[in-house]
């Protein structure tokens, strides 16, 4: 039973972790509007949350430092785009998506 419990916890660890990769970013429909405020390879996009109401995509650059943050309300399509080190909001609206 201990071995049992043992592994089920070492699953979930492990897959708690997978949602810890970074990409560039060009994947998400959003990064058409991203790419306004951020240089292209600058930053990585690190998925925060992808449930079927939103979209959190923490943006960071080489050295790990986050540098912005997007919410995409799905139903809706609004797009927010936060500077993180400014808390300033620098794009908060309706867009079509591709």
């Amino acid at each position: 039973m201990l071995k049992g419990l043992t592994a089920l916890s070492l699953a979930v660890l492990l897959l708690a972790g997978c949602n810890d990769t970074q990409s560039e970013g060009r994947e998400y429909p959003e990064y058409e509007f991203v790419e306004e405020y951020i240089q292209y390879g600058d930053y990585k996009a690190k998925e925060q949350e992808d449930g079927d109401g939103t979209r959190v995509l923490l943006w960071t650059d080489e050295d790990g430092e986050p540098g912005y943050k997007t919410i995409l309300v799905k139903e809706t399509n609004r797009l927010k785009m936060i500077d993180v080190k400014t808390e300033e909001v620098l794009f908060n609206n309706v867009v079509k998506m591709p």
